[in-house]
């Protein structure tokens, strides 16, 4: 569980109606790719921030997991080293794997 301030999410009314947390309820360019991680047994964040090398990112979706994080850009911002991009869910399941399993936050 990561505690978020929230003032104003664009939705639907559908995606409200189906949501099961707040990640559910986001519209945006890396929704796509959530929908499939999820389905896929994931547990993807969104906006996740990751500091590297002194260096701040933002990156689209991120899995945490016991030995560091997937990072995943879906957008072609500015992201860390060894960010995904635009994989597919093989890719996912292997790199995280390499990174020892995902971890739920706070969980």
């Amino acid at each position: 569980l990561r505690w978020r301030r929230v003032t104003f999410i664009e939705t639907t009314f559908d995606r409200f109606l189906a949501a099961e947390e707040i990640n559910d309820l986001f519209i945006s360019g890396a929704d796509g790719m959530f929908v499939i991680l999820k389905e896929a047994g994931f547990w993807p964040e969104r906006e996740w921030e990751v500091w590297e090398a002194g260096e701040e990112y933002m990156v689209d979706l991120a899995i945490p997991c016991r030995d560091g994080v997937v990072t995943i850009d879906m957008t072609g911002r500015k992201a860390p080293p060894g960010t995904l991009c635009g994989p597919d869910v093989g890719a996912i399941r292997r790199a995280v794997r390499e990174q020892g399993g995902e971890r739920r936050v706070g969980g």
